[in-house]
């Protein structure tokens, strides 16, 4: 049983991994706006079944991340999680907003941190919605930047 288990755990990742390949921009995009859209709609408790299932997706999701994702997918990916973060504490309302709108919510709960909102902010638009591709040093700088201001807003509340 466990090896079967282990078998269908691998087949998914590796239909993870060759659909991540094959998908085009405009895919990605669509697929991170439903995210969002979907993420604050009521859904319905799944069982230890359905949790099992979801864990183990979850899971076969992240090490398919993992192998195939460039640093753009991955800057993109952080500035996502700091999305749900803020979505989690209440500091924005729902996830319609924009990275401006975003950087002046913050700036107004977190002064403090200008040039280091200043920073993603700009890094992330030119990545999303231009043709930037973001160095190992940017990424680095990003993820540092957006876990000083998670830690900023941790001891706001």
């Amino acid at each position: 049983m466990l090896m079967l288990m282990i078998c269908v755990y691998g087949i998914y990742i590796l239909f993870k991994f060759i659909d991540r390949i094959t998908r085009s921009e405009e895919e990605l995009d669509f697929e991170e706006e439903k995210e969002f859209i979907l993420k604050g709609s009521k859904q319905r408790t799944a069982g230890v079944i359905d949790k099992l299932i979801g864990a183990t997706r979850r899971v076969a999701d992240s090490i398919s991340f993992m192998i195939t994702a460039d640093n753009r997918d991955k800057l993109r990916n952080e500035y996502k999680s700091f999305v749900q973060k803020l979505h989690s504490k209440k500091v924005i309302e729902s996830y319609n907003v924009t990275a401006q709108e975003i950087l002046e919510l913050m700036l107004a709960k977190v002064p403090n941190q200008k040039d280091q909102l200043l920073s993603i902010t700009d890094i992330y638009e030119a990545v999303r919605y231009g043709t930037r591709y973001p160095e190992d040093s940017e990424l680095k700088s990003f993820q540092k930047n957006i876990a000083e201001i998670s830690r900023s807003i941790q001891q706001m509340q």
